[in-house]
């Protein structure tokens, strides 16, 4: 059996944005296309939230989800400047996607729990520069802000 014909990226996507909807195949292309080079670098993160955004809450392929939690903990966690933590920036673009549709979804409360365990297994929680005005960045993540903060 051959396998199906590569499209450009920018066509996948408009596919994808178009529909709502993510099926397997172009789940699969999409990770051939992010893991092309070894890793997620910070645009195609960008266009995972904008997917994951598009096609919340719809029919999508299961390994839509996988794509997603591993894609974005496996850039934000094993391949950023502070491997095995989430710092500050970090924390503020993982903020900054979530609350850019208005809904806390089931793939980006999946992300959140992933991207905990994989810093606290690799000791990755804790130290000064994961403050944020006094806040650690992870609860920042988890919407657990500082009530006198306004935010």
């Amino acid at each position: 059996m051959s396998s199906p014909k590569r499209i450009p990226l920018s066509e996948l996507f408009d596919q994808i944005l178009e529909a709502c909807v993510i099926d397997a195949e172009q789940v699969q292309q999409l990770r051939e296309y992010m893991y092309a080079d070894g890793g997620i670098n910070r645009s195609e993160a960008e266009l995972l939230f904008r997917i994951n955004d598009a096609t919340s809450g719809r029919a999508n392929a299961p390994e839509w989800q996988m794509l997603f939690v591993g894609g974005l903990t496996d850039h934000l966690i094993y391949q950023g400047p502070s491997p095995g933590r989430l710092d500050p920036e970090e924390a503020e673009f993982v903020i900054r996607w979530i609350e850019n549709d208005g809904i806390l979804d089931e793939n980006e409360r999946t992300l959140l729990y992933a991207l905990a365990r994989a810093s606290l297994t690799s000791g990755g929680v804790g130290g000064p520069d994961i403050h944020r005005g006094g806040q650690p960045a992870m609860a920042a993540v988890f919407g657990c802000r500082r009530a006198d903060s306004g935010t």
